[in-house]
């Protein structure tokens, strides 16, 4: 224990970062020197989740005075919770979240909130050190408050967004959208979009204005009989300080009629309206029936867009294929890809990635 005690911390990280993996060797270090109990304890104790099945017991054990789980959870996942005062266990006082000082991580699945969303926000409020939220299939009586869970959070740096279900509506008067003026660069990542959705999309991009560096719109749900006061909703030149944006994969109805795909003509749309002179990464995934269709999704015009003298700090322009048909090998088809794109591979930042 004498020798053990002297061991430098980094040497003791280490040993323990080794064991990870084996819980049980990982277990009987804790025991061997209490210089390693906190840190063996935090491995032990890194995620926790909490189940609509298993939160009556879990947060009883939680609220037990001998529970000392509470510094070492560093990531939280909250699944089918009903945040409604009729129910005693999810009341605010039947759920001690504020001890949770040391989260970092917060997912949130399959949760509901009251019709007023005060109550969720002030339930989540204690999570000081969140630094990635996602919420996941979630329903919302309105679809500003999602706004109200990202006020809520600080340091939050990470929003991620996944097949959420809003109330259908307009786009929504951000009355408080200067309290985001007060946060710290951020990411956002919408991993579905329906027609629905594109306002929440629309008012985040407004609220978080020149913090937002990294945007990401994943592909599936999206509901091509899109009006197009919605489509033009999706307006960049506010976020001035992109670093990056990633379009998941987008398509073409001519090409990929049996797809429920983003449009490429809704993609450039949206490309069109960036305004960031500090953008240094674009990537995109294509799907097509075939190469010969590359040449009616407009590829001459996002090359032309991205070549632009505002892009001067553009570095990498990712370009992958997915063809639905074989046509060509993928060295030819790369070749042949790399054609629609000619300013931006005669600047050398063109990457391009085919699969069949």
């Amino acid at each position: 224990m004498t020798v053990a005690s002297k061991f430098p911390l980094e040497i003791s990280d280490a040993i323990i970062d080794h064991l990870h993996e084996d819980r049980k060797s990982l277990a009987i270090c804790g025991l061997v020197c209490r210089q390693w109990v906190a840190a063996s304890r935090y491995h032990l104790i890194d995620t926790l989740w909490i189940r609509s099945n298993t939160a009556q017991w879990c947060f009883h054990i939680l609220q037990s005075s001998l529970c000392t789980l509470w510094p070492y959870v560093r990531h939280l996942r909250m699944c089918e919770q009903r945040f409604y005062p009729d129910s005693l266990i999810h009341s605010p006082k039947g759920l001690p979240l504020t001890k949770f000082v040391a989260v970092e991580t917060l997912l949130l699945h399959g949760m509901q909130w009251p019709a007023r969303n005060e109550l969720g926000v002030a339930l989540l409020s204690g999570f000081g050190r969140v630094r990635e939220l996602e919420i996941c299939a979630c329903k919302f009586k309105a679809g500003a408050d999602v706004l109200d869970f990202v006020y809520a959070f600080p340091l939050l740096e990470r929003l991620v967004l996944n097949g959420n279900e809003f109330r259908r509506e307009g786009p929504v008067t951000l009355h408080r959208a200067t309290k985001v003026g007060q946060g710290r660069p951020i990411s956002l990542y919408l991993k579905s979009i329906m027609n629905h959705e594109l306002f929440i999309l629309h008012n985040l991009l407004l609220a978080f204005g020149p913090l937002l560096i990294h945007l990401q719109l994943g592909p599936p749900a999206f509901l091509r009989e899109v009006p197009e006061e919605w489509s033009l909703l999706i307006d960049l030149s506010r976020n001035t300080n992109l670093r990056s944006v990633t379009f998941d994969r987008v398509g073409h109805d001519q090409w990929t009629p049996g797809l429920a795909l983003p449009s490429v003509e809704w993609m450039l749309r949206t490309v069109s309206t960036l305004n960031s002179p500090h953008l240094e990464r674009f990537k995109m995934q294509i799907v097509t029936g075939g190469l010969w269709g590359l040449g009616n999704m407009g590829m001459d015009e996002l090359d032309r867009i991205l070549t632009e003298s505002r892009f001067a700090r553009l570095s990498e322009v990712e370009l992958n294929v997915v063809s639905l048909s074989y046509q060509f090998s993928p060295a030819v088809a790369m070749n042949y890809i790399t054609g629609y794109l000619p300013h931006c591979h005669k600047k050398n930042i063109l990457s391009v990635s085919y699969v069949m």
